[in-house]
């Protein structure tokens, strides 16, 4: 119980979204409290409630490596947004681009068109190339 207590209060620290990792983490709330309900239980069945090993003090965990790890988090979710955004700047310069052509006017659109481009040229070379 100890060791999922040390994680879950390890985790809180992270800004987790809407996502696997969120649906992870309330999988460790649910973890710990399934481990309450068995060392209660297990309390109730032993004739004496100080045989129990209680909570050591100090942690399992490396509180270091948590802080790399929360760091390399929250670095690929800054970057995660700068991608979205300049995907987002990319999609609605296409859309414009659609619209003038159906209006007639294309050197509007083939102007957007290459500011689409190159939207998406520089997400690539400053977010993504590089990135596993």
């Amino acid at each position: 119980r100890g060791f999922i207590t040390d994680v879950k209060s390890q985790l809180m620290g992270f800004d987790f979204r809407n996502g696997p990792l969120r649906r992870k983490y309330d999988g460790v709330k649910y973890a710990e409290r399934k481990c309450e309900d068995l060392l209660y239980e297990l309390s109730l069945s032993q004739e004496n409630g100080d045989t129990m090993p209680g909570r050591q003090d100090g942690s399992t965990l490396d509180e270091k490596e948590w802080l790399q790890l929360q760091e390399a988090y929250s670095e690929y979710d800054q970057r995660r947004e700068l991608v979205i955004k300049g995907c987002r700047d990319a999609q609605k310069a296409a859309k414009q681009a659609i619209f003038a052509l159906h209006r007639g006017d294309t050197q509007r659109s083939a102007k957007l068109i290459t500011s689409a481009n190159e939207c998406v040229q520089r997400v690539w070379q400053e977010h993504v190339r590089d990135t596993p």
